[in-house]
């Protein structure tokens, strides 16, 4: 009989800490592969930052909003788990996008001739970008993102394209990114060509020919699911059943007789084999009575500090271009780092004939807006 302050005990083959995408992704493989498994989360809702609330009739992405046509694994997951007719694209007219720059929202040049028209630039910065191909120069390993795009872009460059992108993507520090690990597809253009235009070009008709040779054409553009990209959170943590534990934080860690052990508030488990899916941080305090010599450098992980603010209105906004959304390069006096149109670029995203807007704040260069 089991005493009144006795903590339960379970045991399995893998434990996963951690239910964001990451962890669910890991789970779902395991049990693709009829390993037993158990995943514990210590929010009430699985899904980490991929998570999709519903409010007076807006649908609200707490993290990402989209997924990139190349991320074939992230599809393919979504058919094994029955969400492939539920996903769709963005509206054609998403395709817009905008750079601030001078209080005035400027379309991001797609061609040679709206690069040649846009006022986002200067003429000299134009020149810099129009004999990029003729600058030679490769760089070291230990570029930056900044170094990086200046010997390509040119300052004016740099700042206002390269620094829109950097922030949008990573929320980061161009003078802290390490050019080859954040960027190794353009930083292998450089290498293999010498120009970072030279080597997009040969890319692009490299996967021409190889796109060519698929049974069916690939996906192109950006995409979600019917119900927000929450959806396929949900449904995976709804597929592994009582084996996701919501509500659920480790707590400790140990090991003994070739198991981990970790410990819960509301029970004790024992497993094989350990998957820690959680930011840095919080796998470094976990590991440190276990592991310091990988908690140590766990710990040093710096991440970007972002909110997301979410605008609804009732009513369309005249103001706000048809478009997938702008980016802001530092040194605007704007202190975000973008706006999403969500209601631009899903079906019911907001009721009736309402806006939704979704901005960023923060990032690493402006860590105090938080």
């Amino acid at each position: 009989m089991q005493a009144r302050n006795e903590i339960p005990e379970r045991s399995t083959e893998v434990l996963i800490v951690g239910a964001g995408v990451a962890g669910l992704a890991c789970a779902w493989q395991l049990h693709e592969a009829d390993i037993e498994l158990m995943v514990i989360e210590e929010r009430a809702e699985a899904g980490g930052n991929v998570r999709t609330v519903e409010d007076n009739g807006f649908r609200i992405e707490m993290g990402p909003h989209t997924i990139l046509a190349s991320a074939r694994d992230v599809f393919h997951l979504a058919e094994q788990v029955g969400l492939g007719p539920e996903i769709v694209p963005t509206r054609p007219e998403a395709a817009a996008r905008f750079i601030a720059r001078g209080g005035v929202l400027h379309s991001a040049p797609t061609g040679a001739w709206s690069f040649i028209k846009t006022g986002l630039l200067s003429s000299r910065a134009k020149w810099d970008l129009m004999t990029e191909p003729f600058r030679l120069q490769k760089g070291k390993p230990s570029d930056t993102a900044a170094t990086f795009f200046k010997r390509r872009f040119g300052e004016e460059g740099a700042r206002i394209i390269a620094g829109a992108f950097i922030s949008g993507v990573y929320a980061g520090d161009p003078d802290l990114l390490s050019a080859p690990a954040a960027f190794p597809l353009f930083w292998g253009f450089e290498r293999e060509t010498g120009s970072m235009i030279r080597g997009a070009i040969r890319h692009r008709r490299r996967q021409k020919a190889q796109d060519a040779q698929l049974p069916s054409p690939p996906r192109k553009g950006l995409f979600s699911f019917r119900h927000g990209l929450g959806q396929l959170s949900r449904t995976i943590a709804l597929r592994l059943g009582d084996r996701c534990q919501c509500s659920t934080p480790a707590t400790a860690i140990t090991r003994s007789h070739g198991l981990y052990l970790v410990s819960t508030p509301t029970m004790r488990i024992s497993a094989r084999e350990l998957v820690l899916a959680v930011p840095p941080d919080a796998a470094s305090r976990l590991l440190g009575p276990l592991d310091h010599a990988l908690a140590e450098p766990l710990s040093r992980i710096p991440m970007a500090p972002v909110a997301v603010v979410h605008l609804g209105f009732q009513h369309k906004q005249g103001a706000i271009p048809e478009g997938f959304g702008f980016l802001v390069p530092r040194g605007e006096g704007v202190r975000s780092l973008g706006v999403l149109f969500p209601s631009r670029l899903f079906e019911h995203r907001a009721p009736g004939d309402g806006d939704l807007l979704a901005g960023f704040v923060g990032g690493m260069c402006d860590p105090r807006a938080l």
